[in-house]
């Protein structure tokens, strides 16, 4: 897993952030994707879209708002 950073605003910090979350391997998703012919990506759509909220990286906090 990857970490990707944004910047956004922390309720509980009351002040701007770095926010982070954990992503999936997008470039080992095409690869497998290619390899089965394209049956991959319903597995690369479900790890897409059930990804982790962002977090505070002060605090750790889920209470917050992506800048964008």
């Amino acid at each position: 897993m990857a970490m990707k950073y944004r910047a956004g605003y922390c309720d509980v910090c009351a002040e701007n952030q770095k926010l982070e979350r954990k992503s999936g391997n997008h470039v080992l998703h095409l690869i497998l994707s290619i390899i089965t012919l394209g049956w991959w990506v319903i597995i690369w759509i479900l790890v897409a879209v059930s990804s982790e909220p962002w977090t505070c990286s002060k605090c750790g906090t889920k209470k917050v708002t992506v800048l964008r």
